[in-house]
């Protein structure tokens, strides 16, 4: 959806925007679900009767809030491969003991609540 809204825009945009163009941003990002995705925004804007003031005003801020956004979810992808790289080094936080689905939650906790003891 921020890939859409990105290059789209408002509510008018993306409806100028054909569906060929918006499943093709859609699947890019969400494979699976694109095709659907799009369908059900399409039925949406269809389905959108009232028209609030300001809608304009969307088309300039939209993409670049959308935009804003993509920026921040990367720099978080590239703060968590940095935080896996200080764990993997650390020696508390190696070992069967740490689910691989929280590791970095729970070794960060520990290393919070306890400290680091290698440093002492």
């Amino acid at each position: 959806m921020l890939e859409i809204l990105s290059r789209c825009g408002d509510p008018t945009g993306i409806r100028a925007a054909r569906q060929r163009k918006l499943t093709a941003i859609a699947t890019a990002h969400a494979p699976r679900m694109g095709e659907k995705l799009v369908t059900a925004i399409l039925t949406a804007l269809d389905e959108q009767s009232v028209v609030v003031p300001g809608t304009t005003a969307a088309d300039t801020v939209l993409p670049r809030l959308a935009d804003s956004l993509k920026t921040v979810l990367l720099q978080r992808k590239q703060v968590a491969a940095e935080v896996e790289g200080i764990l993997d080094a650390h020696p508390l936080c190696r070992g069967p003991d740490l689910d691989a689905r929280h590791r970095v939650r729970t070794a960060a906790r520990i290393l919070l609540e306890i400290g680091d003891e290698t440093q002492s």
